[in-house]
């Protein structure tokens, strides 16, 4: 008896004002910049994408978690980004 499991993300819909929902949207849009910000100063570098490329190949070993975690609020600001423009 082989059961499966499947870690899907659950949505629910809630509805919000216009400009509630934008405010929000935009407020940790703000945040997720802001984060990604302080890392690249941290590594003195102005560009994510170029911060990631140079850990991966090895310049800025050290900086591997942070390089993950640009890539992770990367993913995020473009999926709040994606909502921001289909409101």
């Amino acid at each position: 008896t082989g059961v499966q499991t499947c870690a899907l993300p659950i949505y629910r819909i809630v509805e919000l004002p216009f400009d509630l929902a934008q405010e929000l949207l935009q407020s940790k849009m703000k945040e997720i910049r802001k984060r990604i910000e302080t890392i690249l100063l941290k590594w003195n570098q102005e560009d994510p994408d170029v911060f990631q490329q140079l850990t991966r190949e090895g310049n800025i070993p050290e900086a591997e978690m942070d390089a993950i975690g640009i890539g992770n609020l990367m993913e995020r600001l473009q999926e709040f980004e994606k909502i921001y423009t289909n409101l």
